[in-house]
């Protein structure tokens, strides 16, 4: 009995590594006709870097006055207003954020000196 369960085991794992002939292995993206050239790309880098120095000049504005009284609240900031939404749940300041700007780009802060956001 022992033996026809290892044997029936071994079997199994040989068809685990086996690949069928109609088989064709994956190779490159999985969504092959979105692709961006090197010059989007790039400019998509910068548009992003720019939204983000943007964000930043707010945040540093005002965590000296906030950063008292709610140290490591999550705080989120629209840069175009100047706007920003904080709250010691994470969900709950995206709403109040979304409440005043709902199709606007946000970028999540954590009020304390570095500001960011999740662990490494």
């Amino acid at each position: 009995m022992l033996q026809f369960k290892c044997r029936k085991y071994l079997i199994g794992i040989d068809r685990m590594t086996k690949r069928l002939n109609n088989q064709i292995p994956r190779s490159g993206r999985v969504f092959p006709e979105i692709q961006l050239t090197p010059e989007e790309r790039e400019r998509e880098r910068v548009s992003d870097e720019i939204f983000q120095k943007r964000c930043r000049s707010v945040f540093e504005q005002v965590l000296p006055s906030l950063i008292k009284e709610h140290y490591n609240y999550f705080m989120f900031v629209e840069p175009d207003s100047r706007d920003y939404f904080f709250d010691e749940n994470e969900a709950h300041a995206l709403n109040k954020a979304r409440q005043q700007h709902p199709e606007k780009l946000l970028m999540v802060f954590r009020i304390t000196p570095t500001g960011v956001c999740g662990r490494i």
